[in-house]
């Protein structure tokens, strides 16, 4: 794959309901084994009982993924954000990225995200809308882990 090649897509859905973090775990290694056969690395946010996901890759790849996901029966209400070309992958080590925005220490809510994409493509930001989520993951990640840490 060239750069050329590459591509990025973020969406997001309504959980058709509450899911448990055991729950989101089990996806995120269904997420891991087939996204590193194909050559995808994202994120995955849950919070409010909404995902939103950052998937990086072959154009072609992502659109079947997505598609699949668009008829996944765990999402309702699936709508893509933003897509298009990328010179650099952001989740580079990341086969698939997880942070539930429910869980206590989270620093970020979904709502958040979404507006922070909404007014890049409104024209009213210029924050590339997958930087902000990849960092608003590393926030959460992050967050959770000192809550943990104080915890303890």
């Amino acid at each position: 794959m060239t750069k050329d090649d590459l591509y990025q897509l973020i969406y997001i859905s309504q959980a058709r309901r509450p899911m448990a973090h055991d729950e989101l775990m089990v996806i995120q290694g269904e997420a891991i084994a087939r996204n590193s056969e194909v050559g995808v690395t994202g994120v995955l946010l849950y919070g409010g009982g909404k995902f939103m996901q950052l998937l990086e890759g072959p154009r072609e790849v992502l659109a079947e993924l997505f598609g699949r996901i668009a008829l996944d029966m765990r999402h309702e209400r699936t709508r893509l954000l933003h897509h298009g070309p990328t010179q650099t992958r952001l989740a580079p080590s990341w086969s698939m990225g997880l942070a539930n925005a429910d869980r206590p220490g989270a620093a970020m809510s979904i709502e958040s995200l979404e507006s922070c994409i909404r007014a890049y493509a409104s024209g009213r930001s210029t924050a590339d809308p997958a930087t902000s989520l990849v960092h608003a993951f590393e926030r959460m990640v992050h967050g959770f882990e000192g809550a943990q840490e104080a915890s303890a």
